[in-house]
């Protein structure tokens, strides 16, 4: 049975993200027979859930529950048909997308955390129309040497440049949907998630799905030494 914020007692939370002045006023709506309860004020999620059911396929819960939690550190984190976000569009919409990448298409996030990361960090920057903003000459600037197939461990390593695998992997991807059509680059994700949904991906599934799907003639080895997905 699915576990919603309903039944995970505040003892589960710290007072910090649970704090009792919290306001839980709660806002309902059904999107592509997901019940989603929104608590707390803040941004609402159904129009960004309905966007990303669009592009990426049905999510099948029957409920999610998004809760404002302001005190939260980490600004966001998501679970299965759960979503604690701070009373940002731009967390909630990021926390939204794990809903499809880390939650029906599970990875190994120790091994290779850019395959959640960048794909949410993407689906996050299309919704809201912020690929545009990308340096795609540069993607990777401000971190130095680091590949998207880095391990957590070479992260902690060089914290600093762990926005390589949000930002700098999203803005990679975005040349990639450029020269694709963002339809192109969707129609990828959203085949992505069914092949690999209630299972485990990894990097090389992920690239053998991008050589079968790219358009003829275009240069899938240039792409992967750009992203900093093989060596250059």
């Amino acid at each position: 049975k699915q576990k919603t914020a309903y039944e995970i007692s505040t003892r589960d939370w710290s007072s910090d993200v649970c704090s009792s002045d919290l306001p839980w006023r709660e806002r309902t709506a059904t999107v592509a027979g997901t019940r989603i309860r929104t608590l707390g004020d803040g941004p609402t999620a159904p129009g960004a859930f309905a966007a990303l059911t669009r592009r990426y396929g049905a999510t099948g819960l029957a409920v999610l529950d998004v809760v404002m939690t302001p005190g939260l550190e980490s600004e966001g984190m998501e679970y299965s048909g759960l979503v604690l976000t701070e009373r940002s569009k731009e967390t909630l919409v990021h926390e939204l997308a794990h809903q499809w990448f880390s939650q029906l298409v599970g990875s190994n996030g120790y091994a290779e955390p850019w395959l959640d990361e960048t794909l949410t960090t993407y689906a996050q920057m299309r919704q809201l129309d912020l690929l545009g903003d990308c340096d795609t000459r540069r993607p990777f600037a401000g971190y130095g040497t680091a590949r998207l197939t880095w391990t957590l461990a070479e992260f902690n390593r060089h914290d600093d440049w762990y926005g390589a695998i949000y930002d700098g992997g999203a803005c990679a991807f975005a040349k990639l949907a450029d020269a694709w059509g963002p339809g192109a680059f969707d129609a990828l994700l959203k085949e992505y998630v069914a092949r690999y949904r209630g299972g485990m991906a990894d990097t090389a599934g992920f690239v053998a799905l991008l050589r079968e799907r790219a358009p003829a003639g275009y240069d899938v080895d240039a792409f992967l030494r750009y992203a900093r997905l093989v060596p250059a």
